[in-house]
């Protein structure tokens, strides 16, 4: 099964890789971005937008139902991700005259959330599949982050701008869109040695922009995934006649 966005109207939709199965999630006038699965497939974690509210987190059954606001909060809530049946990690980020942002894990039981230590300045979590790391970036995007639950201690894993992390399905890899050199391309970083690799460049990609800017992640099989903008920009002249 996938999950995705229509960018059109900010619903919410999953179906299965070869478009059957299609059931919208989110309706009008909910905004919904940035779905997440459940590591069992039963949830999605989203970031959801009701009019004249904060962004803030929601889940809702992948076979349908009424999302449910697990956390709710006077300021912006983006980027959750669903760990476990009881934990979710996800962006706390405060607009006021010193914007700023942290990393905070939520406790589904009691609705309780914990900042991670010195995680102020850093957004977009991504917890590693084993449980023991969660990368992140700072807000100008100009580093890959590296937390060690064990250690409590957060490393730079790359210093290049980074969008969208992704971890591999066996953890020994973060995927993300980068610039290098002030080329675009795909990325990954190698978590045992810190190599980082550039996979191919996207010179010539018209990406498609969204809510959080142009969003890849990975299909199941580890291919990446973009979204390209395939609308078409033409100039008409057009001749009316009026009765």
């Amino acid at each position: 099964m996938g999950r995705y966005n229509d960018g059109s109207d900010g619903t919410m939709w999953r179906s299965k890789v070869d478009g059957t199965q299609k059931l919208q999630l989110v309706f009008p006038p909910m905004q919904a971005y940035l779905p997440r699965w459940s590591p069992d497939g039963k949830q999605i974690a989203f970031s959801g937008h009701p009019p004249g509210e904060p962004w803030q987190i929601y889940i809702v059954p992948a076979e349908g139902g009424s999302p449910d606001l697990i956390y709710r909060s006077a300021t912006k809530l983006r980027g959750p991700q669903l760990v476990s049946r009881r934990h979710i990690a996800g962006l706390r980020r405060e607009f006021t005259e010193q914007s700023g942002s942290a990393v905070y894990v939520l406790d589904l039981k009691t609705r309780k959330a914990s900042k991670l230590p010195e995680s102020d300045g850093l957004y977009s979590p991504r917890w590693s599949p084993d449980g023991r790391y969660i990368a992140a970036i700072p807000l100008d995007s100009l580093k890959l982050m590296l937390f060690d639950l064990t250690t409590q201690k957060w490393t730079a894993l790359a210093e290049i701008f980074v969008a969208y992390p992704t971890w591999s399905r066996d953890g020994r890899y973060l995927y993300f869109d980068g610039i290098l050199d002030n080329q675009e391309g795909s990325f990954r970083v190698q978590i045992s040695d810190r190599k980082l690799e550039r996979l191919f460049s996207l010179k010539g990609f018209q990406a498609a922009g969204g809510a959080f800017g142009n969003w890849s992640g990975l299909a199941p099989d580890g291919s990446p995934l973009f979204v390209r903008d395939a609308s078409i920009q033409e100039i008409y002249a057009l001749d009316v006649e009026m009765p």
